[in-house]
């Protein structure tokens, strides 16, 4: 055998040179993905108005040369708009082919496609890890939270121009395939900006689903949306495919605010891919959307998911005023007795949808989100680790009689179960607990019978407790030690719910 030589460069090769020379490579795609829109407006703006100015009666000269720049300005625009869309059909195929590619090999793809000097090569793909997905990167300093957030948004706008592409360029059955890719990838790009880690349990259960189905998940923040379809897409079901989520979607929140339906785009997309909006501010709204949700699922196959709780969950803080996570139960605006915390809704989509088929309703308990981005705040805390615990279904049979509140009872004492949101709250109590009584043993027995009651009012109580600010919690976690080991009440239990109000 002939040792063969490596070959010998005239430039440094090592890693941090090679890695140098592949960003300055890209930098002119980068460039062009951050400031190509802005460009563009302004060569509109600028167009027109040397088209105006050289239409004024003067020098013909100088109109001549006016009319010149201006029309070359907006030609550009025009090159540059068809180019993007160039570029955006070859990126829909690519992920059409690695519908797992990793979100950083994307983007470099992105950025290489739309760049005015494209570079020629091997494209580097890269999967997902299903179910851990680490992008924490603890040996690369923290950027500043709000600027992680603002590259969140700008990549979910170039996730949602992708999707108007896509159902403009492919048929329907294609689109609605990438468009489970595109959002998955959307799911890990915004953990890649936040530094998270992602982890899923339970996936042996969704083998046990076997049916059209309906996903029901609890509401700790924004970040549910986004990340839940990396949470839930990551695995075959016993039909042989993959859960095709579409969310039932707040329309004040993403159809009627302008900047997230038409500058971002995100409205547009997600009703171009089948989400449903419910109006949450028009009485009896909840009704038609009811029906319009069975008539789509029906129609296109797809998987609904709902957080049935409403709205978000109020976040817990620790005494340093670090978010701990979410609770529970601070998503109803007026609590009664006897009354549970989920909203009607997903039990009768599954009950109207059950006189045509069989439904399966998938179970998905989310912890952390909340310990990223809190509730009701835009504070980022990177470096969090999310996980998604999937549980066994619940079959809702054929052509059979369901108790929508029966059925709904017991869709929310199963993903509470799943979520362990007594367990949790208990731990939290421990942890702040300044009292005599901090054993949690006796406190667990104390509160036992209310365990799976459909109003717990003591946990629920605890709960806003946990969301108040750390200076006025030891004076109720004090009040509400002496309810539980006296064996309060229900009567009680809601008076002093009532008296420390909602956060």
């Amino acid at each position: 055998a002939i040792a063969r030589k490596e070959p010998r460069f005239p430039f440094p090769t090592t890693k941090k040179a090679r890695s140098l020379g592949k960003s300055l490579l890209s930098l002119p795609g980068r460039v062009e993905f951050f400031a190509g829109r802005v460009r563009n407006l302004f060569a509109v703006l600028a167009g027109i108005s040397l088209l105006l100015y050289g239409l004024f009666p003067g020098d013909t000269q100088s109109s001549h040369a006016f009319l010149f720049l201006g029309s070359s300005l907006l030609a550009l625009v025009v090159v540059a708009r068809i180019h993007r869309k160039i570029a955006a059909i070859a990126i829909l195929h690519l992920i059409k082919e690695h519908p797992d590619i990793h979100p950083a090999d994307l983007w470099e793809y992105i950025y290489n496609q739309i760049s005015i000097w494209p570079i020629r090569g091997p494209v580097v793909v890269r999967r997902v890890d299903y179910p851990v997905l680490d992008l924490r990167q603890p040996d690369r300093p923290l950027p500043n939270g709000r600027l992680m957030l603002m590259r969140c948004f700008i990549d979910t706008a170039c996730i949602a121009s992708l999707t108007i592409q896509l159902f403009k360029r492919m048929d329907e059955t294609v689109s609605l395939e990438v468009f489970d890719s595109l959002a998955r990838l959307w799911s890990s790009r915004c953990a890649q900006h936040l530094r998270l880690r992602l982890e899923v349990s339970g996936y042996e259960s969704l083998k046990l689903v076997t049916h059209q189905s309906i996903i029901v998940l609890n509401h700790e923040s924004l970040l549910d949306f986004a990340l839940g379809f990396y949470g839930v897409g990551g695995a075959g079901t016993g039909r042989g495919n993959r859960l095709r989520p579409r969310f039932i979607a707040a329309k004040d929140h993403f159809k009627d605010n302008f900047f997230l339906h038409s500058v971002i785009g995100m409205g547009r997309a997600m009703d171009q891919a089948g989400m449903i909006f419910v109006d949450r501010k028009t009485k009896g709204a909840g009704r038609k959307v009811i029906s319009e949700s069975v008539a789509a699922m029906r129609k296109s196959g797809v998987d609904l998911a709902i957080f049935p709780q409403g709205t978000r969950a109020s976040a817990h803080f620790d005494a340093n005023e670090k978010p701990t996570g979410a609770g529970f139960y601070t998503t109803t605006r007026a609590p009664v007795a006897g009354v549970g915390h989920f909203k009607p809704g997903t039990a009768r989509i599954a009950a109207e949808l059950s006189q045509y088929q069989e439904v399966d309703i998938v179970l998905v308990a989310i912890l952390g989100t909340a310990t990223a981005i809190p509730a009701k705040r835009f504070d980022v805390y990177p470096g969090a680790t999310i996980s998604y615990h999937i549980a066994p279904p619940i079959t809702v049979k054929a052509e059979e009689q369901t108790d929508a509140v029966e059925l709904n009872q017991r869709i929310e004492l199963a993903v509470r179960k799943n979520a362990r949101v007594h367990p949790r709250l208990l731990t939290a109590w421990q942890e702040q607990s300044t009292g005599k009584n901090g054993d949690l043993d006796a406190l667990t027995s104390a509160l036992q019978a209310w365990d799976e009651a459909a109003d717990p009012v003591p946990f629920a109580t605890l709960d806003v407790i946990l969301s108040h600010p750390a200076h006025e919690r030891p004076a109720l976690l004090e009040k509400f030690e002496a309810l539980a080991f006296s064996g309060a009440n229900t009567e009680k239990w809601s008076e002093f719910r009532q008296e420390i109000g909602r956060v």
